[in-house]
């Protein structure tokens, strides 16, 4: 609901900007606290206007803040999803139809799509940029956290200090996605392989490609998405223009990169002996 009083107090801008409309009480007061501006605001009526992004910036406020910080942050989630899930779509139709066993091991690709999808998901949702709707903590480790870029080249009056901060909390971030995902995804595939009758004894340990795993998306995915996300903010759109344009260098790049983590994870493998 965009519900509200109308634009008073508000500063012209951000009234330019509404040209009428009214802001929801949490837009306002954040506005009137100058946590967000125009940029955010035009961006917020964005979602308001379409039914979709608005049921999605209503799932919840996490969501919406980085909805209302990027207008591009659903696009650029949508093409990393897409990406790879294709690309490990079809690097699962490939490795199992060699062995004529695609179908029957069915199961095996659902709980690797599942997997692939919740990681992409974690990767560009814990890098985007929020808008702070709410006021921030005023003190401990919450006020530390909320003053860092959503990544480490984010525009912004951020210092030497906040953005390095920012690169470890986020390799700290990645790390538990990593390790987390991997956990339920072993040992996941250890049950379904046992279950039909099979030996794992070959396979690492659950323990083992967990911990491996959190350790490649803490230091190998946390560098190469800081460096997308850079790349998308900063000189995408000073390169090219129109959205067309935009959504297909976005998704090269990450085509790109999706090669390039696949074949570093097969060299981390060998080099730490889990494969």
């Amino acid at each position: 609901d965009e519900g509200g009083d109308g634009e008073f107090g508000l500063p012209d801008d951000v009234a330019l900007v509404l040209g009428g409309r009214a802001l929801s009480p949490e837009m306002r007061e954040a506005v009137k606290a100058g946590r967000i501006g125009a940029g955010e605001v035009a961006n917020y009526l964005k979602v308001q206007d379409n039914r979709f992004l608005k049921w999605v910036g209503g799932l919840s406020r996490p969501m919406m803040e980085r909805l209302v910080a990027n207008d591009r942050f659903f696009v650029t989630l949508s093409i990393e999803l897409l990406v790879g899930g294709v690309t490990k779509m079809l690097a699962e139709v490939v490795e199992r139809s060699k062995r004529g066993a695609f179908w029957k091991e069915i199961d095996f690709v659902a709980s690797d799509m599942a997997l692939e999808f919740l990681g992409d998901f974690g990767l560009v949702f814990f890098l985007a940029p929020t808008a702070a709707l709410l006021a921030p903590p005023s003190s401990g480790p919450g006020k530390a956290l909320a003053s860092l870029p959503g990544f480490f080249l984010q525009k912004g009056g951020f210092t030497p200090q906040q953005r390095a901060a920012c690169f470890l909390y986020k390799a700290l971030t990645f790390w538990c996605i990593g390790f987390a995902t991997s956990a339920i995804g072993h040992s996941t595939t250890k049950a379904l392989i046992e279950a039909r009758g099979m030996p794992t004894d070959h396979m690492a340990s659950v323990l083992d490609n967990s911990l491996q795993w959190g350790n490649f998306l803490g230091v190998s995915s946390n560098i190469r998405y800081q460096l997308i996300s850079s790349w998308e903010a900063r000189l995408m759109p000073s390169l090219f223009k129109g959205s067309l344009a935009l959504n297909a260098a976005s998704t090269t790049v990450r085509l790109a990169n999706c090669y390039s983590g696949g074949v570093q994870w097969l060299l981390w493998t060998r080099l730490v002996g889990i494969q």
